[in-house]
Parts: structure tokens; sequence; C-alpha cells
């Protein structure tokens, strides 16, 4: 019997994931066996008692700083709000129609003072932006749009969202992207969590106090793009470059499996610095391949009994022999019920 079976096409986005770990000696090993509450509040410590890390810098620096951590290879702004295509202007400055945007925005701390501040330029939090669409998702909260956007450029939606009743406008970024807004705001409640006095708009993702932070709703969905779009490369090599200019890390982007000692389903139990790269993960899913390998349809973000393409075709089982898809790079999609992403992976 065929192997593969229809044709499904689930998203159309290309990022290539890779495995966490191996920064052991930033964080303090007193991590490992902490979970829950216990394990924000040492986060908290190792990334934000740091000296010099935050208010070191001021907006006119910002593009500068851009060139390094934002840079594509050919030179191009890395925006993960728009699919203009705009050059690093060679002299420096700003280039035209670029602006800067957050993902946790400093107004929703109102005017606690250092906070605002610090939220505003933690470079972790602000990212180079299509001036055009900085302005239009200014102060909203990200979230599930409905069908009907009022601005859709393919990379980002704006449009009214919906949330036990309360209709507002919120921004949804595409497929490829929803993970990583949502390890940055994992890093500012562990950042900032406790010294927020949410001062946003109709709905709030933040609830005042150092534990959990994310209120219910929040929380289940940052859980939810974070495991549907796994850490990608571009965002391992920003952590490091911000590491190098601001001196601290974000830890969701190092250990992705923080997030559920924190907030998921491990809530009680310890975490560990290793549990990326046990034994037990060998099948998971990796980013290279030989031809001769197996590739197992599993990784530690997707839910057991999710359905899978590869290249477009489903697969009956939960394997396929690398050589039957020959060298090169393959698109892996998976479906789990309202949680949906995609791997990319290479064999050669």
């Amino acid at each position: 019997m065929e192997r593969y079976i229809a044709v499904l096409v689930l998203l159309v986005v290309s990022a290539l994931q890779v495995e966490g770990g191996g920064h052991e000696e930033y964080y303090p090993g007193s991590l490992a066996g902490l979970s829950g509450e216990e394990l924000m509040e040492a986060l908290r410590i190792a990334i934000r008692n740091r000296e010099n890390v935050m208010t070191r810098f001021d907006e006119n620096m910002l593009w500068d700083i851009f060139n390094e951590t934002d840079r594509c290879n050919d030179g191009s702004v890395w925006d993960m709000f728009s699919p203009d295509k705009i050059e690093f202007l060679p002299g420096g400055g700003i280039p035209a129609g670029m602006s800067h945007c957050h993902v946790a925005y400093p107004e929703w701390a109102g005017d606690k003072v250092p906070y605002a501040m610090d939220i505003s330029l933690d470079l972790h939090n602000v990212f180079p932006c299509a001036s055009s669409v900085a302005g239009l998702k200014q102060g909203l909260i990200p979230w599930n749009v409905d069908d009907a956007a009022l601005f859709d450029n393919g990379v980002v939606a704006i449009g009214n969202a919906s949330i036990e009743g309360t209709i507002f406008t919120a921004y949804e970024p595409c497929d490829e992207y929803k993970g990583d807004v949502a390890r940055v705001l994992m890093y500012v409640a562990a950042c900032y969590g406790g010294e927020f006095v949410w001062q946003g708009g109709a709905w709030n993702l933040f609830l005042e106090g150092s534990y959990p932070v994310f209120n219910k709703r929040a929380r289940e969905l940052m859980l939810a793009w974070h495991k549907s779009d796994p850490v990608g490369l571009k965002e391992q090599e920003r952590n490091d470059a911000v590491y190098e200019k601001q001196g601290n890390r974000n830890p969701f982007v190092d250990y992705p499996w923080l997030a559920d000692h924190i907030w998921g389903e491990l809530a009680e139990v310890p975490f560990g610095f290793d549990e990326g790269n046990d034994d037990a993960a060998d099948d998971f899913l990796r980013s290279t391949y030989a031809p001769g390998d197996t590739i197992r349809l599993r990784s530690s973000y997707v839910p057991s009994g999710a359905i899978w393409s590869v290249d477009g075709r489903i697969v009956a089982e939960d394997y396929i022999p690398a050589n039957e898809l020959g060298l090169g790079l393959h698109e892996l999609f998976f479906s789990a019920g309202e949680m949906k992403g995609k791997v990319t992976i290479e064999i050669k």
C-alpha cells in the first residue's frame, strides 16, 4: 500500500528548527531541580539582576545594533512583521520606511519607572519593523484574529479577536513567527513578572504578582504558539548577539522545555538542563539526516497522534526512511487539533 495519501498544504513558511541547550555556564546550577514558581523566580534573578543589562542604550543606537542582531545574509533587514525587503544603509542609520516596535509594549507597564524604560530598550523585546506596520500594531496584544482581518500583509494580520465575549483589536503573527513572539513574551514575564501594573486595553496578558504572570488564556495560547513553532536558527543567533550587547539571554530560546516546567504540564516536575538531549530524545526530529537514516515523526513539542505530511503528502505511519525522500531540504507539517506547525529538515 502506498505510504503517502492525499495532498495537504498547511503552511507556506520556512524555518530551520534546531535543538536547544548548551548554555549552562550562564545560568545558575540551582535551576536544575526546580519547577513552577520557584523556577520562575530563579530565572528572574538570572536574567534580570545583571549589571548594566537594561537602560544602557538609547533609541539612536538601535539601528547600529539591529545591523548585528537582525541582519540577513544578503544584507537586508530581518523584519518579523513585514514581507518587504529593505536593505541596511551602508553608512548606518534608519533605512527609509523602517522603524522599530515591541512585542511587550512599555505602556503596558504604565508609568512605573524604571520598568517601562527597561522594557522599551530591552533588546530581547525590541525589533526592526516597517513603519507602516509599527504604527498599526502599536500597543496591541498578539492573539488569534478572525478571518476578516482589517490588515494582512502575509506576515502579520491585524483584526478583531474575542475572549470570553470581549471583542478587541489584536495582531496575529504568521505561523513562522508565532513561537518567536511567544518566547519574547515568556522572557518578559520571567524578567519583569511582578513589576507590571497592566495599563493595556480591553484584554490583558498579565496578572499582577510574580507567578504565573500570564493569565490562564494567555498562558494557554503562548504555550500553543511556542510548541507549534519551535526555536529556529535565527532566534538562536539573535539570542547570542543580544547577549553580547546586553549581557543576558532569553532562557526560552536556550532551553525551550523550561516553558512547560513553569506554565505547562511539567509545572510540578523538576527542570533539567539536559532534557532536550537525553537518550529518549534520540528519535526526535533533527535538522539534518543521512540518506540511510530513519526519520521518526516525533517531537517533544508535538502531541502524540499528530497528523504529519512530508513535502505535501500525508504520511500514514510515524516514520519514513530518509532515502525515500532524497537529498536536499524537505518540509514536514503537523496538525494536532488546533495546533499546527512546520519543521524543515535536510538530507545530506
